[in-house]
């Protein structure tokens, strides 16, 4: 049976999220160090909130269930990345400190505009 191009499109955008999310979570499990990030609170559990987000924004994307609402709320969680961790970076003197808050400010970015526009889309009834 062929998969439509809603369903291919669905499968595309669902596998980097997964994988992500996946490294999110294994970060912390793993015990990789969070110094070069300024976090309220405990750095690892931001990182499994943010990959379980990613993960349910996957799920969500390919049943179409909750996917407005998870969208909407992975928007907010990497927007909340971008102004609570990598702007206040960008004044490090450290450059790696700097470049890895810019590379992440744009993947953050990015995400949140790609859920942004995925919750408008449903909401255009797809």
């Amino acid at each position: 049976m062929k998969a439509s191009s809603l369903q291919q499109s669905q499968i595309l955008v669902s596998l980097p999220l997964v994988g992500l999310g996946a490294i999110n979570i294994l970060q912390a499990f793993f015990n990789i160090k969070f110094d070069y990030f300024i976090l309220p609170g405990s750095a690892s559990l931001w990182f499994v909130l943010s990959g379980l987000f990613l993960l349910a924004f996957a799920v969500a994307v390919i049943t179409r269930k909750k996917a407005k609402i998870i969208a909407l709320l992975v928007a907010l969680v990497m927007t909340f990345f971008v102004a609570v961790v990598y702007v206040p970076n960008l004044g490090s003197d450290v450059f790696s400190t700097k470049f890895v808050s810019i590379l992440n400010m744009c993947k953050d970015l990015i995400l949140a505009a790609g859920a942004l526009t995925y919750a408008g889309l449903v909401s255009a009834k797809m």
